[in-house]
């Protein structure tokens, strides 16, 4: 068995380089364009809400796709319309458009 000792400045710039790898690998495409996902003001924003404990409860229940890297949350706008339009009033006449 080996044992490998880091100092903690080196540690944590490690684990700063991962996170940003990880995250480019799972929110950037393949083909190098960003996809849809956003940040959580965003999606805030886009739902209409201010309250972090909304977005935790839609996350909870997997209303809306999302994706934690490190400690920062993603989320898919495709969904958030998609559940927005899912919970529009029946009797609307016009639908959420993609932008």
């Amino acid at each position: 068995m080996e044992v490998i000792v880091f100092e903690k400045a080196t540690f944590y710039k490690l684990i700063d380089e991962l996170t940003h790898k990880i995250y480019e690998r799972f929110i950037i495409t393949e083909k190098g364009g960003a996809t849809d996902w956003i940040d959580t003001n965003k999606a805030k924003k886009l739902l209409g809400i201010k309250s972090r404990v909304k977005m935790q409860q839609l996350r909870d229940v997997y209303a809306i796709q999302f994706a934690k890297i490190g400690k920062t949350y993603q989320y898919s706008k495709n969904s958030i319309l998609k559940f927005l339009n899912q919970n529009s009033n029946r009797y609307a006449t016009t639908k959420i458009i993609k932008a």
